[in-house]
């Protein structure tokens, strides 16, 4: 991963062929902070699983 080339300071780039243990961590610390910054009422539903199409 490396710093993205535009937008936020702390967005990254993130190669198509990236192995799933390097952004595994990245990922799942960005869910947790969304998710805490939402109601209690939403934080108490599961994750919506992605889309066929993405």
């Amino acid at each position: 991963m490396t710093t993205a080339p535009c937008g936020h300071a702390s967005w990254v780039s993130v190669p198509l062929k990236a192995a799933t243990d390097e952004i595994a961590h990245p990922i799942a610390v960005s869910d947790r902070l969304v998710r805490s910054s939402l109601t209690r009422k939403v934080q108490a539903t599961p994750p919506r699983a992605p889309d066929a199409a993405g």
